[in-house]
Order: structure tokens, then C-alpha cells, then sequence
């Protein structure tokens, strides 16, 4: 991914992840071009890591949001 994991957006994201881990059975988010997450973004990326997605390459301030920081 890139750009920002924001809004509206957020459902959009977690449909599609949704749709490919059922179709796949796992899928691989590669955040490493996501430059920033809104509380929405945070909330859904938590989620979507507790399902069968494996969220990989996210920047340092991100991973700690997705860990149990503070949120923006």
C-alpha cells in the first residue's frame, strides 16, 4: 500500500482484506509506502491483524499505534 490509511478509505481496505483472506486464506499487507493512520485506520489495521492478515513494513510510528500506543 500507499498514501494513507484514512477515512472512508478504512472500510474499503478492511472489505478487500477480508475478500482475499477468505478467498486465499491469508493475506500480506506491506504498509511500507503508508506515510500515515487516522484512528479509523488504526482500528481497522488491529483488526485485520487479529484475522488472517499479516500486516509487514510499517513504519516504526505506525507499529507502535498497531502495538498499544497512544493513537494519534
Amino acid at each position: 500500500m500507499e498514501g494513507r490509511v484514512v477515512g472512508e478509505w478504512t472500510v474499503f481496505l478492511e472489505q478487500e482484506c477480508q475478500a482475499a483472506a477468505r478467498e486465499f486464506g491469508a493475506v500480506d499487507l506491506d504498509l511500507a509506502g503508508v506515510s500515515f493512520v487516522d484512528t479509523r485506520g488504526v482500528a481497522v489495521l488491529k483488526r485485520l491483524g487479529r484475522a488472517q492478515v499479516t500486516i509487514k513494513n510499517c513504519a516504526p510510528l505506525i507499529r507502535d499505534l498497531l502495538d498499544g500506543g497512544r493513537t494519534p
